[in-house]
C-alpha cells in the first residue's frame, strides 16, 4: 500500500553567489533575474510552506532586474525588511514603507534596490479569500480587483509587519 503525503511544513535555506542560481532557488515560481550592477553576486533564501502558504525571505547584494510570476491560482505580497534607497514593482516606486502585491499569472517586472532584504508571503487565492470571508468578512476581489501593485503603507504598520516577519522567517 503507498500513501501519497505531503507535509503540511517544510522549510529550506539557501545560498547563491550566481544570480541565475538565485532566480531558480525560489519553489513554484517562473522567473529570471538579470544582474544590472556590477560586483559579484551574493544571494541568501530562506522559504518555508505550511500548506498551501509559501513565506520567504530573500536577500541580494546588487541591483537586480527579476521578470517572471508566482504560481498559478495565487495571490502574493511582498515588502522589503531593509533595503538600500528604491526599486521599482511593476512601474511603481517600491520603498522601505510599501506593500506590493500580484495575483498569479500576472508578469513580475521589479528592479531591486543595490541592497535588498525581502519578506513575502503567497497564498493559494481560494485559500486566502475563503480565510478572508470567515475571519473578516471580506470579499478580497474587491479589494484587490485594481492590483495596484505597490501601496503605501505607515511606518507604524512597515514596523510591526516587519517584527512579525523577522519573527518567522
Amino acid at each position: 500500500m503507498t500513501t501519497d503525503y505531503r507535509p503540511d511544513f517544510h522549510a529550506r535555506m539557501l545560498k547563491a553567489y550566481d544570480v541565475d542560481e538565485q532566480a531558480e532557488n525560489l519553489s513554484h515560481w517562473d522567473q529570471r533575474y538579470t544582474q544590472i550592477s556590477p560586483g559579484r553576486f551574493e544571494g541568501a533564501l530562506t522559504e518555508a510552506w505550511i500548506g498551501k502558504i509559501q513565506i520567504f525571505r530573500e536577500t541580494i547584494n546588487q541591483v537586480v532586474r527579476a521578470e517572471g510570476q508566482c504560481w498559478p491560482d495565487s495571490r502574493s505580497f511582498c515588502f522589503p525588511l531593509a533595503m538600500e534607497g528604491t526599486g521599482l514593482f511593476r512601474g511603481q516606486v517600491i520603498g522601505r514603507n510599501s506593500l506590493a502585491s500580484m495575483a498569479g499569472g500576472t508578469q513580475m517586472d521589479f528592479r531591486s534596490s543595490p541592497y535588498l532584504d525581502l519578506c513575502s508571503i503567497t497564498f493559494d487565492a481560494s485559500e486566502l479569500q475563503r480565510m478572508a470571508c470567515d475571519m473578516a468578512h471580506l470579499e478580497l476581489a474587491s479589494l484587490l480587483g485594481n492590483d495596484a501593485p505597490v501601496m503605501a503603507i505607515s511606518a507604524a504598520a512597515a514596523g510591526r509587519l516587519r517584527l512579525l516577519m523577522t519573527a518567522v522567517v
